[in-house]
């Protein structure tokens, strides 16, 4: 017992030091740092290093914001450059980073743009897939005007696959029983736990969403010119991946160079005396150049990204921010709302749903800006399903990318049964009561009889409620209804053949939507306010100093969620296992994720 006090006095002291260690090391750094003016060199190139992943907006932590390119960092600086005589092209470097379909859409849009402007543009890839799967990664990199590529690295355009597992074999094994029901069979969110394998309607979901996904790619690859050279997209996807020389053969990369010669090329083209500039250095000198007049029109950009969770912290202190906040987000809004000096609002969702109860609160802030009359739009990033297209869906206005994953309009709830668990250990578990459902979110047991009538009951409350608020804010007949819900998973493309969005774009055309909303032109610049407010490294410091408790600080890092990302799974947290609902009704999408 001794040993056991001695290892937890260590390990508390350990994690004591390292809160302070933190703490102070947050001070020097901030003391130490001198802001720095932004500036564009006369001659310069866009540098986009796309070998970081893209995320949606920029963490700030008690040492400064984490790595990651930004979304609005990145389009905000394309479309600007267009027209700076200073930026005379683009350079990327890429392969490596995951990007989703819709990620890589908005930014091929982006790029194309500035292509039109006759600059050039280049991007590089020591390898674009030979150990991993590059397909989405090649729609980006294909819409560049020269795509050049390491002798040594591959191209890995191989097609598309969705894989999910399935633990009911497990669950038997260890005697637990998954007590779950689903609304409806296109659902899929509780498949994971009840079934052996993938159920027809889940199957037949995925083969569509698939199959649009491939007719994206093929439409991408043909306006790029990367399809010249082959017969067809599934001859293409049959024959990867593909080694460099393949790749040059099939016209897919343009030339095989090493790092040195892309120098050589830029100094050439743009003399020794040229510089490159980041996204984020760009978009900040331009800010520090222009004078917006008083009546400039303000945005709000509000983000919700993860999954919703009940209580989930916005963040904290020492290490930022994480997961979709409902009740920030709910406040960001009412906050926009309440704010005279915001014109408009811009809504970016990239969720893919969680718990029913706080969804819908922010619906609620979401219609009570359209009720007091302020313009919203939301503007779906990688995925909007579920949850995630609930909060979307009462704007005025609803964008996705075609690629993006919406739809999953359906809940699921229920428990695990732990009974045969426990007797196989050995422990035999004993109950008193009073009220014949006082246990039915007892752990122990399956639900009686009584116990699974209420709890179905209250399954289909909340997806009739969840599918009256689509019909009312989409306008959608009961047919209509039924053909676009009971689960099923859509594409951007095809969410708007049923209905679901209004139109295609991302965040510039949902930002010039909203100018157009508030009653200015698409055309005239803008103050974008990002809510909810992030922040910074001073502001996290005083909030430890003055009210934060240093030891929870660093012990929620260690929280579930934090783990998974630690661990490297977050991508399978978001796209594969859905969350247990163990807090009420879930609005998750589906359990898949694109095989890498």
């Amino acid at each position: 017992m001794r040993a056991i006090g001695r290892f937890f006095m260590w390990l508390l002291a350990g994690i004591g030091f390292l809160t302070m260690a933190s703490v102070v090391a947050g001070i020097v750094f901030l003391v130490t740092q001198s802001p720095q003016q932004a500036t564009v060199p006369e001659r310069a190139v866009l540098w986009l290093d796309l070998n970081q992943p893209v995320v949606e907006k920029p963490v700030q932590t008690l040492f400064g914001k984490t790595d990651g390119l930004t979304m609005i960092d990145m389009v905000a600086a394309l479309d600007r450059a267009r027209t700076d005589d200073r930026i005379k092209g683009v350079v990327a470097v890429m392969g490596g980073a995951p990007i989703s379909m819709a990620q890589a859409q908005e930014l091929a849009d982006a790029i194309r743009a500035f292509r039109a402007s006759g600059k050039f543009t280049l991007a590089y890839a020591e390898d674009l897939g030979s150990v991993w799967n590059g397909t989405v990664d090649y729609l980006l990199a294909g819409a560049f005007e020269e795509l050049w590529l390491q002798p040594s690295g591959g191209v890995g355009v191989a097609g598309l696959a969705l894989e999910t597992p399935f633990f009911r074999g497990a669950f038997e094994k260890i005697g637990v029983s998954p007590q779950f029901e689903q609304r409806h069979e296109y659902k899929g969110g509780i498949d994971p736990f009840v079934e052996t394998g993938m159920t027809p309607a889940i199957r037949e979901s995925y083969h569509r969403l698939l199959g649009s996904w491939t007719d994206q790619l093929r439409a991408a690859y043909l306006e790029d010119g990367r399809l010249a050279k082959s017969s067809s997209i599934e001859v293409l996807f049959n024959g990867g991946p593909y080694l460099a020389k393949e790749a040059l053969a099939l016209g897919l990369v343009d030339k095989l160079a090493y790092w040195d010669e892309v120098e050589a090329f830029l100094d050439d083209r743009l003399g020794p005396e040229s510089d490159s500039v980041s996204p984020a250095q760009y978009n900040l000198a331009v800010a520090a150049e222009m004078s917006l007049p008083p009546d400039a029109p303000r945005i709000a950009l509000v983000y919700g990204e993860g999954a919703i969770m009940p209580d989930q912290p916005g963040g904290n202190a020492l290490f930022g921010a994480r997961g979709f906040s409902p009740y920030d987000v709910a406040d960001a809004l009412a906050d926009a709302r309440e704010d005279d000096n915001i014109d408009a609002v811009v809504f970016r969702v990239d969720s893919p749903g969680g718990a029913y109860g706080p969804s819908d609160a922010v619906w609620r802030e979401v219609a009570r800006l359209r009720e007091a009359g302020k313009p919203v739009i939301a503007v779906m990033g990688s995925v909007a399903a579920s949850g995630g297209y609930f909060v979307s869906m009462q704007a005025d206005r609803v964008l996705a990318l075609p690629g993006t994953i919406t739809g999953s309009i359906g809940v699921y709830s229920g428990k695990f049964a732990t009974m045969g668990l426990w007797e196989k250990l050995g422990v035999r578990w004993e109950r008193v009561r009073v009220g014949q459902n006082a246990a039915i979110w007892s752990g122990i047991s399956e639900f009686s009889q009584s116990e699974r009538e209420r709890f179905r009951a209250g399954v289909d409350f909340v997806y009739e409620d969840f599918t009256q608020k689509v019909a009312a804010a989409r306008g959608l007949s009961a047919g209509s209804l039924d053909a676009a819900a009971r689960g099923r998973i859509w594409t951007g493309r095809d969410a708007m053949k049923v209905g679901l969005i209004d139109g295609f774009g991302g965040l510039l055309e949902a930002i010039a939507q909203a100018k157009e909303m508030a009653g200015f032109d698409r055309s005239v610049e803008a103050e974008i306010v990002i809510l909810p407010h992030e922040p910074t490294p001073v502001e996290r410091l005083e909030e430890i100093v003055e009210g934060g408790d240093p030891f929870a600080q660093v012990s929620a890092l260690f929280s579930a969620p934090d783990l998974v990302g630690v661990l490297g799974f977050r991508g399978l947290n978001t796209f594969g296992l859905p969350p247990i609902p163990v807090d009420g009704v879930s609005a998750h999408m589906p359990a898949f994720r694109l095989a890498r």
